[in-house]
């Protein structure tokens, strides 16, 4: 049997560990019975890792192939994900459902996506950023700033600087990557769809207060002032910006 605290404190027996870590990545299954793919089980040794030096800095690093007592281990880590990669556990990749020419479209001209309105021009804003800049998840349109954009002539355009993002997040050994840089051209021809002219009618209305602390994303305002004709587009400066955009 397992010893109850063979991860919880030393003195650490390396050999004792590589063991019953065999045994455990071994046997480990979800609770239907059905085996976790490669990268989950390397998630669970990573996260046995991380519990073992939270309790003791001098715990041994288990996910170092170097270290002579673990050879068995990564061995068996080795044989078993080249089992289940033959036996198709986690060959299936989760996509993000795309969004088509023709669902884009449709969004146009239901004035899902627009320029009539703020939530409209948000929308639009939203979408095109992240299809255009690459942005990935809430996280990185949430950081995004106004900072980032810079506006340009000749031809008629936008630049747009990445800060940070999921894949580079500017850590030791990204200090010689360089941010990515997305230029973004007008387009007449795309009508209220070009996204420089979007980028120029969305950032024309948000208040000065926006640019001071730099933030891009605005709620817009949930009731319109006394005089439409000239403030029906402000956008009321907030902390966070909803997501329930759609």
């Amino acid at each position: 049997k397992c010893p109850d605290k063979l991860i919880d404190e030393g003195p650490w027996n390396k050999a004792e560990l590589c063991f019953w870590l065999c045994r455990y990545i071994v046997e480990t299954r979800r609770s239907d019975g059905s085996k976790y793919p490669p990268a989950t089980l390397y998630q669970l040794l990573s996260g046995l890792h991380r519990y073992m030096e939270a309790n003791d800095h001098y715990a041994p690093n288990i996910m170092d192939r170097h270290i002579p007592e673990f050879k068995e281990l990564h061995s068996t880590i080795d044989s078993l994900f080249r089992q289940l990669k033959a036996e198709g556990v986690g060959a299936e990749v989760k996509h993000a459902t795309v969004i088509t020419k023709d669902e884009e479209n449709l969004l146009w001209e239901k004035g899902v996506l627009g320029t009539a309105t703020p939530l409209s021009l948000l929308r639009a804003v939203f979408y095109c950023n992240g299809k255009k800049n690459c942005l990935r998840g809430g996280k990185e349109h949430r950081n995004l700033k106004i900072s980032q954009l810079s506006r340009h002539s000749k031809p008629d355009r936008f630049i747009y600087t990445e800060n940070g993002s999921k894949n580079h997040s500017g850590g030791f050994m990204e200090l010689h990557v360089e941010n990515k840089v997305v230029p973004i051209v007008a387009n007449p021809d795309l009508g209220d769809a070009c996204h420089v002219l979007l980028l120029d009618l969305y950032l024309s209305k948000l208040p000065a207060k926006a640019r001071e602390a730099d933030i891009f994303y605005l709620r817009p305002l949930t009731q319109l002032p006394s005089d439409p004709r000239s403030h029906g587009m402000q956008f009321l400066l907030v902390e966070k910006t909803s997501w329930d955009l759609w």
